[in-house]
C-alpha cells in the first residue's frame, strides 16, 4: 500500500503547548522532528528542514521513494482561497505557505485547516465513525470548530468556517484578543490566555509565564488550589456558552474536545457540560455526547494523511499513480486464455 500522505505543519495538539511544526518522515511514516515555532527565523527553519528531509528522501531507492504520492499540510489560521494562510498566534499575516513549500518540495501539496484535519481523522479513525452531525473543537493557542452536517463539512462561502475562537462571548470583558477585539472566547479560554490569566491573579508578571503550560494549570487545579480553579471556571463558562451556541444551530448528536482539553479533561469537561445545559435547549441535549478525543498527540499527523488521501483519490493523475502497481500487476500476469465455439454468443460477446 502506498504511503499517501506526510505532515508538514500544523497546529499544537496536547499533550503539547506551544507553536510547533512536526514532520513526518516521508519514508517511514514515523515523526522525525518537532520544531517550536515563535517568530518568522523559526519558520524559516522549519521550511529549511523539511527541504533538507526530502533531499534526503531523493537519495533513497525508486521503490521507496515510489510510496509517497502527496502531502497534507495541516495548519492553523484562515486559509484564503489563494492559500495564504493568517494565523495571528503564528503573526501572519497573508504567508504564502503552500507556494513557499512549493519551492523547497516537488510533490503534490493540499492544505486545510488544522481543526477541519482533526475532524478528518476522527471520522476516518476515532470516535466519530459513525456520525453525520458532529463538531470537533480543537482548543490549544487558538480554539476552532469544524463541523459536519447531514454528512458534508461546513465550509462556508471561502471555506473559513469553523472561526469559534473569535466570537465575541463577553462583550464586558477587559481580555484583548490577538485579533484586537475584547471579550473572544480565544482570549478568555485558549490555553495561553489560561496561563496569563493564573499568573495575573497571583500577581506574577505575565512574561513568567512564558515557558509554562495549561497543564500547570490543570494541575493546580487537581490540587485544589482556588485561582486555578476560578481561572479554568471561567474558561469553562466561556467554552459552554459557545458549545450552547453551536448546539442550537446546528444540531449535532457529537462533540468531540480536542487540543489541551484533553488533558484537563478531569477539572474541565463536567464544568463545560454544566454551563452548556444552561444554554442549551433541552430537546438538542436528548442523545447529545460530548467526549474528549482518543487519537492522541498525533490527530494532526492523522488528520493530514486523511486530507492527501482524500484529495490523491480525487486527482485523476495522482489516483493512476496509486494504482498503477496493482494495474501493472495484472497487466504482466496477462489474461487466462479461452475457447469458445466460433460464433458463440460467448464467443460474440468476449471479442466486444
Amino acid at each position: 500500500m502506498r504511503r499517501l500522505a506526510n505532515f508538514i505543519g500544523g497546529d499544537s495538539v496536547a499533550p503539547r503547548s506551544g507553536k510547533y511544526v512536526e514532520l513526518l518522515s516521508p519514508v517511514t511514516g514515523q515523526p522525525f522532528a518537532e520544531m517550536p515555532v515563535s517568530n518568522e527565523a523559526d519558520v524559516d527553519h522549519a521550511f529549511q528542514v523539511a527541504a533538507a528531509a526530502f533531499t534526503s528522501w531523493r537519495r533513497t531507492t525508486p521503490s521507496q521513494r515510489s510510496r509517497v504520492v502527496a502531502i497534507g499540510v495541516s495548519c492553523a489560521g484562515i486559509i484564503s482561497k489563494s492559500s495564504q494562510v493568517t494565523a495571528v498566534n503564528l503573526g501572519w499575516q497573508k504567508f504564502p505557505l503552500l507556494a513557499e513549500l512549493g519551492k523547497r518540495i516537488d510533490i503534490p501539496i493540499f492544505l486545510e485547516h488544522a481543526h477541519r484535519t482533526c475532524i478528518q481523522a476522527e471520522r476516518w479513525l476515532g470516535c466519530a465513525q459513525n456520525s453525520n452531525n458532529c463538531v470537533y473543537i480543537m482548543a490549544g493557542n487558538g480554539i476552532g470548530a469544524s463541523i459536519y452536517a447531514d454528512g458534508r463539512p461546513l465550509g462556508g462561502r471561502d471555506q473559513m468556517a469553523g472561526e469559534l475562537g473569535h466570537i465575541v462571548i463577553d462583550p464586558n470583558a477587559s481580555d484583548r484578543c490577538n485579533c484586537g477585539k475584547l471579550g473572544c472566547l480565544e482570549a478568555i479560554a485558549s490555553s495561553p490566555n489560561i496561563w496569563r490569566q493564573y499568573a495575573e491573579k497571583m500577581g506574577r508578571p505575565v512574561r513568567h509565564m512564558l515557558g509554562s503550560k495549561v497543564i500547570e494549570v490543570f494541575e493546580r487545579a487537581r490540587r485544589k488550589d482556588p485561582v486555578a480553579l476560578a481561572v479554568l471556571e471561567r474558561a469553562a463558562e466561556a467554552l459552554g456558552s459557545a458549545l450552547a451556541c453551536l448546539i442550537n444551530l446546528t444540531n449535532p448528536d457529537l462533540i468531540i474536545l480536542g487540543g489541551d482539553l484533553v488533558k484537563g479533561e478531569d477539572v474541565l469537561l463536567d464544568r463545560i457540560v454544566e454551563h452548556l445545559k444552561r444554554r442549551t435547549l433541552p430537546d438538542f441535549l436528548e442523545g447529545l455526547q460530548i467526549r474528549v478525543s482518543s487519537l492522541g498527540p498525533d490527530i494532526g499527523i492523522m488528520g493530514a494523511a486523511s486530507l492527501a488521501v482524500r484529495s490523491a483519490l480525487l486527482d485523476s493523475k495522482l489516483l493512476r499513480k496509486v494504482c498503477s502497481p496493482v494495474l501493472n500487476s495484472l497487466h504482466g500476469a496477462g489474461r487466462p486464455q479461452t475457447s469458445h465455439r466460433k460464433g458463440s454468443p460467448r464467443a460474440k460477446m468476449a471479442r466486444v
